[in-house]
């Protein structure tokens, strides 16, 4: 996907129910998940050990909510941060491979979109 490469850094994928972009800043990454179990998808911001970059963009909720047109799910815990959104989709229907993948990769692009207008 021409749009994907123009933000993204193509990687193999590994035998996993994860999968994680460089965004070009170590401080955080996108990070994106498939549950056939839960039967839903995840895409969103893994950020390590930074809890003041989290908070600014929770002090920009209306930044993501704009462009995710939802708040997401905002967790915090002892060392590392998350902010999230879910799409219910049952991954083990491989006719829904296709609408997967590109909510990945819509939402992958509008995280690191959305992230670089927050972290200048």
């Amino acid at each position: 996907n021409s749009e994907y490469t123009k933000h993204f850094t193509i990687r193999k994928a590994q035998a996993q129910h994860w999968y994680d972009l460089s965004v070009g800043n170590s401080s955080y990454h996108i990070c994106m998940t498939a549950s056939v179990q839960k039967k839903r998808l995840s895409c969103g911001i893994y950020i390590p050990d930074d809890k003041e970059l989290f908070h600014l963009f929770e002090e920009n909720k209306d930044v993501f909510f704009k462009a995710f047109n939802e708040e997401g799910e905002w967790k915090e815990a002892a060392k590392a941060t998350r902010i999230m959104i879910y799409k219910s989709i049952d991954i083990s229907d491989e006719s829904l491979w296709q609408s997967a993948y590109d909510w990945f990769l819509e939402n992958a692009v509008k995280f690191k979109q959305t992230a670089k207008k927050i972290d200048k």
